[in-house]
């Protein structure tokens, strides 16, 4: 177990504080020298995640789940792809920011596994999809962790699916869904169910503490059919804040929740975001959120 220091670009670096590996063609060396349950810190810069070819590391299938991936300081480490941000399995990923441009083709996976002892854990993040022609999918057998992370979804639909798996928590988060397409197809129509954000199998979903914010106003459709829609099955749904800008639905927020046990606490109530346009979702200091969470 060690800790180890990587930066942005190709080279050769020694993985010390002065002297880091270069993630281009280090990283493996880092993640081997950091050993189990060791800590890789990514110094400021834009590290570019591969896929399909691309150029930067490509994190398909690669188990990382030994170390713990942090950013030295708080998102100022990027991790930046043109695709799919990264099929991360037994990751461990804190305060970095993760970014998807807006092209490409790909569905846009921020993690995939269909093996039973695989999962997320992401702490303190910040996660930007920002294709509107793509959809967005945490999958994650073995149990997806997110805790006092941001999401700032543009795209066509958010999926966070923990496939069975046991213990997914999603708690202390901030999502942004500003994705609203008219022309969305028959069959991501019944993936999403019309709205912008699910879960499926939600049976082992704890999901308390967090803000759901949407500003789509332009589809009808969408709007009409909910907010939060969880796909088979219950899941906990404890002290969260579900707000939409404006809309011509005719029900509100926590009632879009198909099958969840609803505990006492959720509310509807605008979150006062500091700056929406400018990504700045901090609370105002009257902001109803503040305070209002759920403590063991």
């Amino acid at each position: 177990m060690a800790t180890i220091y990587v930066q942005p670009g190709s080279g050769s670096g020694s993985g010390t504080a002065s002297d880091p590996y270069y993630y281009d063609d280090e990283f493996a060396t880092a993640y081997s020298a950091a050993g189990s349950g060791g800590i890789i810190y990514l110094t400021d810069g834009t590290y570019q995640v591969g896929r399909l070819g691309s150029t930067g590391i490509n994190f398909y299938n690669v188990d990382y789940g030994d170390a713990t991936i942090i950013a030295l300081n708080k998102h100022k480490a990027i991790m930046e792809c043109y695709a799919t941000i990264g099929y991360f399995k037994n990751a461990r990923l804190k305060n970095i920011k993760l970014k998807e441009q807006a092209i490409g083709t790909q569905q846009s996976y921020m993690c995939y596994s269909a093996d039973s002892s695989h999962y997320l854990e992401m702490t303190g993040c910040v996660v930007e999809f920002l294709n509107k022609s793509l959809q967005s999918y945490f999958v994650q057998t073995a149990g997806i962790r997110l805790r006092g992370c941001t999401f700032w979804f543009k795209t066509i639909g958010g999926c966070f699916n923990n496939g069975g798996g046991p213990g997914s928590i999603i708690e202390n988060c901030t999502f942004r869904i500003d994705g609203d397409d008219s022309g969305l197809s028959s069959t991501y129509n019944q993936m999403f169910k019309h709205f912008d954000l699910c879960f499926y199998d939600p049976d082992n979903f704890t999901v308390r503490n967090n803000i759901f914010s949407f500003g789509y106003t332009a589809n009808a459709n969408l709007a009409s059919y909910g907010f939060i829609r969880s796909g088979y099955g219950g899941g906990t749904f404890q002290n969260n804040c579900f707000h939409q800008d404006a809309s011509s639905a005719s029900t509100m927020p926590m009632s879009s929740l198909d099958n969840a046990t609803i505990n006492a606490g959720n509310i509807d109530l605008d979150p006062e975001f500091l700056d929406i346009p400018t990504a700045n979702f901090g609370l105002r200091a009257t902001s109803p959120c503040l305070s209002a969470g759920y403590l063991e």
